[in-house]
């Protein structure tokens, strides 16, 4: 005869083979779901400040975008195929603006200082020693930077300012005896010079960070702000770019005057002998400097780099959060970073850099590290030209989140952020059985032939899983592992139970996890009995996709084999149950209103399938798939914590929490989390009210209580 013990939750499923009585004794505590399991994670990027004007002299049809007093942050719009294909080599997160984006937060800080009064008429003159030369009643425009990418240097691009109008005077001539002066009308004249890109950290008394810090909100850690922005200290104005400048076209009001004293000569004069017309004026034509009026000009450029543009901030690109070396908060924000300039290609390869055209989608990169790890080195210093960061193309006909990307390495957002906290579910699903006694009898006249008197084993399904926001050591022994291809002990376990994962297109990514924590295979002559548990679990990905899912089985295997002589006559006894327990949870990043990335969370699917039921005893089969029954209720209300935790504490944060918007991000290639990023948010007040980041716990769960059943099992124990 035969005891069949099993075990759901820790308790045990009792069965007796002979009279074939079974006891079914179980029990299980209350959960108490209520510590939180880990941190929420921010990762922080945004731009200066706000709106959006894309061409000098008129707005672009993004103008709605461009606010007075807005902080232009990204904004995730949808997924970005093109990113994801390229590959961020050993840097843990990259950011990439084009030339197109960065432009877009220049003219956004442009628009905040204007709306601070940087946009009245002003005078930007070189002082009595150089004889009132200067821009005089000058109205600036934002300044622009073009990305200029060479495998040599990394950091350079070139600036172009703007005067959407101006009177300029400045000396004819280099000789000092000639007073004549140079008197222009300027409209919409630009003036372009290389310059290099720098990161400075900002003084944490200055105002620029407490703004900074106020727009974060409350973000644990101790990190400290840098700034990206134009070193106007390296602008070589003394090198200007010509193809680059635009000194506009002669007007009605261009002179040169007899003295700095000849005032400016009123609409319709005609020359006289104290004005004249510059050699080559032609009205309505191309406006030409010659070298002395050049000379001039130039001082002048670096006369309002060095006062108006600094004074307006006007170099300023953008901010980013850096956690300090040894900071414990566990956060994606960078610990280092660095940046380089990246090519734009077409098919024929990179295209050339430019103002206009496809050089506006040349990029600036940021290659930061998390965790304090140091920066690669080496041939991994800078990123190798593999691809393009985004997909748009026309910056006319496409929206702006073309045109900037946001790329988290698989690893940090999978293997330790998301699929921790699917180990316990895994834990949950997870199967084992345990011999704890049997017995043996021998017969036959020469005590040749064994057969089995009974044996008792445990059947435990969950572990004795806690609850979601009680963390646990043996979570751990419950992960899931990265491999290229499906390990062979799980696919040779399919092949063996019978039963398979979904299959899944070639493409997807795949973590898997194996079990098989007991297998009982004892022989005694010709007799055999087997009881084994065997577990296996895949969470998948598939590429260009947001889509998710994690799911496994259980095979429940137990069972005897005997063969001896009765009356001189062979008897064969040969039983086996065998029970498959599948399940599957399925999952998408989808987009939210907070700043955060929402996971939504599908309803579990439990199934069990009785492939043999060889023992015939009904009742068996029915406690089992009972407690199967209690086990799928006891896995919904765990991946019900899971849903609140996801969109509460546990949820993951993108850049500025209230001011970014997260659409349709999706996995790369490689696994990479890809999205793409324009900017939104008001800098007064709160951009989301009503956006909920709180962990929903108004509809508490518990684990299913599990009730004892009774069997008589008087009769088979020695």
């Amino acid at each position: 005869m035969i005891h069949f013990f099993f075990s759901f939750f820790g308790d045990t499923v009792r069965f007796h083979w002979a009279p074939y009585i079974c006891q079914i004794s179980t029990s299980l505590s209350l959960i108490n779901l209520t510590h939180q399991l880990s941190r929420v994670i921010y990762i922080w990027w945004f731009l200066a400040t706000p709106a959006l004007t894309f061409r000098y002299g008129e707005r672009s049809s993004l103008e709605s975008l461009g606010k007075k007093n807005q902080l232009p942050f990204f904004q995730v719009i949808r997924a970005n195929l093109g990113a994801a294909y390229n590959k961020i080599g050993k840097f843990d997160q990259i950011l990439a603006l084009t030339q197109y984006s960065i432009n877009g937060a220049l003219q956004a800080q442009y628009d905040y200082a204007v709306s601070k009064g940087f946009g009245e008429p002003t005078d930007v003159a070189l002082g009595s020693k150089y004889g009132k030369q200067g821009f005089y009643d000058s109205v600036f425009g934002a300044t622009r930077v073009r990305i200029d990418y060479s495998s040599g240097n990394r950091t350079s691009c070139t600036f172009r300012m703007l005067l959407r109008q101006s009177t300029m005077k400045v000396y004819a001539s280099p000789d000092n005896d000639d007073e004549s002066v140079t008197s222009f009308s300027l409209k919409n004249f630009t003036i372009a010079c290389p310059i290099d890109l720098a990161l400075v950290e900002i003084d944490d008394e200055s105002p620029d960070y407490q703004r900074v810090r106020t727009l974060m909100g409350h973000v644990p850690g101790d990190y400290s702000i840098r700034q990206l922005f134009l070193d106007f200290n390296t602008a070589q104005t003394n090198h200007p770019d010509i193809g680059d400048s635009d000194f506009g076209v002669w007007t009605n009001d261009d002179w040169i005057l007899k003295d700095m004293d000849v005032p400016t000569p009123p609409r319709g004069a005609q020359p006289t002998e104290n004005y004249w017309r510059p050699d080559g004026w032609e009205l309505g034509k191309s406006r030409v400097l010659d070298a002395e009026v050049l000379e001039n000009v130039q001082m002048l450029f670096q006369k309002s780099i060095d006062t108006k543009l600094k004074e307006a901030n006007a170099g300023q690109i953008g901010f980013t959060a850096v956690l300090n070396s040894g900071a414990q908060d566990p956060t994606f924000k960078p610990t280092a970073l660095r940046f380089q300039t990246y090519p734009w290609s077409d098919a024929t390869g990179p295209v050339d850099p430019g103002f206009e055209g496809t050089g506006r989608l040349n990029y600036l990169l940021y290659l930061e590290m998390t965790d304090s790890k140091p920066l690669p080195g080496g041939d991994d210093e800078y990123l190798n030209v593999t691809g393009n960061w985004t997909d748009g193309t026309d910056p006319s006909q496409e929206g702006i989140a073309e045109f900037a990307s946001y790329v988290l390495a698989r690893q940090r957002f999978l293997d330790e952020w998301f699929l921790p906290r699917l180990s316990k579910i895994n834990r949950m699903m997870s199967a084992s059985m345990t011999v704890t006694s049997h017995h043996w009898q021998v017969s036959g006249f020469d005590q040749m032939y064994y057969h089995w008197v009974y044996f008792i084993a445990s059947f435990l399904i969950g572990d004795n899983v806690k609850g979601y926001d009680q963390p646990e050591d043996a979570d751990r022994n419950f992960s899931l592992s990265f491999h290229e291809s499906i390990p062979s002990t799980i696919l040779d376990f399919q092949i063996s139970s019978g039963h398979s994962l979904t299959p899944l297109d070639g493409r997807a990514l795949c973590w898997y996890a194996y079990k098989r924590p007991t297998a009982w295979d004892d022989r005694r002559g010709n007799c055999d009995f087997v009881a084994t548990c065997t577990n296996c679990s895949r969470f998948s990905i598939m590429p260009g996709t947001n889509d998710m899912a994690l799911e496994g089985f259980t095979e429940l295997y137990y069972g005897y084999h005997g063969e001896y002589t009765a009356f001189y006559k062979p008897v064969v006894i040969d039983r086996h149950d065998k029970v498959i327990i599948s399940w599957k949870i399925e999952f998408t990043l989808k987009d939210v209103t907070d700043g955060g990335l929402a996971i939504s969370v599908g309803d579990p699917t439990v199934k069990s399938d009785w492939k043999k039921q060889e023992l015939r005893y009904d009742s068996y089969a029915a406690e089992i798939s009972q407690r199967i029954s209690d086990a799928k209720e006891n896995l919904e209300n765990l991946v019900h914590e899971l849903k609140n935790g996801l969109q509460g504490e546990d949820k993951f944060f993108f850049p500025s929490k209230g001011r970014f918007f997260f659409k349709d991000a999706l996995f790369g290639h490689k696994g990479d989390l890809v999205v793409k990023c324009s900017y939104n948010g008001d800098e007064t007040g709160d951009p989301n009210p009503g956006a909920g980041s709180e962990r929903d716990r108004s509809d508490a769960v518990s684990f299913a209580p599990l009730s004892s059943i009774s069997f008589d099992h008087k009769d088979g124990r020695p």
